[in-house]
């Protein structure tokens, strides 16, 4: 992706769920978003992707990332 694109999705938020790596679908949708202006959360896969995951809050200025693990209610950043 270029920086071609319009900030389309300026003002808009956006969740991208499972990011696993760069190579990742999720990734790339949450970098297109990104690009468009939009502001975003995110989850990660599992417990090997969180670490490619992390750095992204401060790099993507994210609002949130958030564990993909349904059904583990003793985490707070559990999606359910």
């Amino acid at each position: 992706m270029g920086g071609n694109i319009r900030p389309i999705l300026s003002g808009q938020k956006a969740l991208v769920v499972g990011i696993a790596n760069e190579h990742s679908i999720a990734y790339g949708c949450a970098r297109a978003f990104r690009e468009a202006g939009a502001e975003l959360a995110v989850t990660w896969l599992n417990d090997k992707a969180r670490p490619f995951v992390e750095p992204l809050r401060a790099s993507w200025k994210l609002s949130s990332i958030l564990s993909a693990r349904a059904g583990e209610s003793s985490t707070p950043w559990c999606i359910r």
